[in-house]
């Protein structure tokens, strides 16, 4: 049996492509089913060369790839993609009439580390014509996705004279004139942000083809900058569009205090599944007091489907479900290449075997009720997530990486090789440790190296994560030590009493 089937219902078309509703009959979900109508062969050697390299993107904010072939009886390209139902920015923005300035930076932050991941691979793919309507947006929840196949295979590395004229007004002026590398795509995030900002096209103020040619090849700014009211998004925009040598990279666009992680602006966001509606209830409840924003569950399919169209910081699971159970819904997760989902397992039933189907499944802690306890989510009351959210919030930084910072802080630094460092903190914030029987973590990466070869990561994504990690300690020895001199004291003395009893067994 055929694992992807095509029905007859159009989402949507374009001049190249058109959208049909597909489903995934191994997973048990739906997908976007695309029909390319290819011109020229030379089209199709560049189709085929662009397929090749982005079916191994995987990121938050990139439509995901999962399949494709070629009909070459009716010279048509077929793409198995994630099923995302978006309009593009710049139908939103007409829809919408403006767009708040807190959601600007957000989604010009998500758009940034897309195009930052697309430029670490391996032999660079450029996007080339990064511009507004190739940029979707799932309305529901607010999420934005870089759609690579729309914007990269009809072009060739020689030039781009079939492009329209509303194209060239977005266009980064090497792309007409040559060579190009991969400033062409900050050249477009310039215009996108510029266009979101002022919802204004791009010299608009030009009426002919020569004097549009002219303003873009000599590298004079469109009108519509000085309409920019951010002054930090003005410079920004300014800096993009100067000439390739002096443009910023995404990287450090990333770094600008503009962009800068707020977790006031971003929100952390958690998935929460369970079979039990009352156990439901109450981890959400407990879970939304500490400023998380969780979406329940009840199924796989619910999960899968959540999780295109949107970056969620963690996965709460019950272990012992009638259809799935947790260890096997997380190894389906990892089979899917869900690697950088924190997934946490929570269960009354104790198992002989917990350490190793927790390693099996791909799992990354496990919160073990005692009897006592009333439910589940007393438990994730009681647990270290509720002094996660508080460190999350102090550091700045992404809701993942906060974990594994969070975990490696207590593990490398206070020679914690599981998580007691988060019972003693949970102290200061009114729960009570003695809930738990057991709290474990898988080992986490004691270096760089460890993180790529298990994440994947290239060596730039290595860098950054090593750059990110010192400011991170630094921030955490800043706001857990300093601020809170009793839980320095106390984790001080843990570790006194923790040396002395190591010192004690080597006599």
């Amino acid at each position: 049996m055929q694992r992807y089937s095509k029905s007859d219902h159009i989402l949507g078309s374009s001049e190249f492509k058109t959208f049909y509703s597909g489903f995934d009959h191994k997973q048990g979900v739906a997908v976007a089913w695309s029909v390319i109508d290819l011109k020229s062969g030379e089209c199709t050697d560049q189709l085929v060369r662009t397929l090749q390299l982005i079916q191994r993107v995987e990121h938050d904010h990139i439509v995901r790839i999962h399949d494709w072939f070629l009909d070459p009886d009716s010279g048509k390209m077929h793409v198995v993609t994630d099923l995302f139902r978006p309009g593009n920015l710049r139908d939103l923005l007409k829809a919408a009439g403006r767009i708040d300035e807190i959601v600007l930076r957000r989604w010009g932050c998500d758009l940034l580390t897309a195009i930052s991941f697309v430029h670490s691979l391996d032999g660079p793919l450029r996007i080339r014509n990064l511009r507004m309507g190739n940029v979707l947006v799932h309305q529901d929840v607010g999420v934005i996705k870089l759609d690579l196949l729309s914007v990269s295979f009809l072009f060739t590395s020689h030039g781009y004279a079939r492009e329209r004229v509303e194209a060239i007004r977005v266009m980064s002026p090497e792309c007409l004139l040559g060579p190009t590398d991969e400033k062409v795509d900050i050249y477009g995030f310039g215009m996108v942000m510029l266009e979101a900002a002022t919802r204004l096209q791009p010299y608009k103020e030009c009426s002919t083809v020569a004097s549009l040619y002219d303003k873009v090849t000599h590298f004079q700014p469109p009108k519509a900058l000085g309409q920019v009211q951010d002054k930090g998004l003005q410079d920004i925009i300014k800096r993009t569009l100067l000439r390739a040598s002096e443009r910023p990279s995404a990287h450090d666009l990333l770094n600008l205090p503009y962009f800068r992680f707020e977790p006031s602006l971003w929100g952390m966001h958690v998935v929460v599944i369970d079979d039990d509606p009352v156990n439901l209830r109450m981890c959400t409840r407990l879970l939304e007091k500490e400023g998380v924003t969780v979406v329940p569950c009840n199924t796989f399919n619910e999960v899968i489907t959540l999780l295109s169209t949107r970056a969620f910081a963690a996965l709460i699971t019950d272990i012992v479900m009638p259809n799935m159970g947790g260890f096997e819904m997380s190894a389906s997760l990892r089979q899917l290449r869900y690697n950088s989902l924190m997934i946490i397992g929570i269960s009354a039933h104790k198992r002989e075997d917990l350490d190793e189907r927790m390693a099996e499944s791909g799992m990354d802690a496990f919160l073990l009720l005692r009897r006592q306890q009333r439910s589940k989510g007393q438990a994730i009351g009681a647990s270290g997530m509720v002094v996660f959210g508080a460190f999350w919030r102090a550091t700045g930084c992404g809701a993942s990486a906060a974990f594994h910072e969070f975990s490696n802080f207590y593990t490398s630094n206070l020679q914690y090789h599981h998580v007691e460092g988060f019972f003693q903190a949970a102290k200061f914030q009114g729960t009570d440790p003695e809930y738990f029987e057991r709290v474990r973590l898988t080992s986490w990466p004691r270096s760089a190296k460890a993180l790529g070869r298990r994440r994947r990561m290239t060596a730039e994504q290595l860098k950054a994560w090593e750059a990110r990690k010192d400011g991170v300690m630094a921030t955490v020895l800043r706001a857990k030590f300093e601020q809170h001199p009793q839980l320095r004291e106390l984790l001080l003395s843990d570790r006194r009493q923790s040396t002395g009893r190591e010192a004690g067994t080597r006599r």
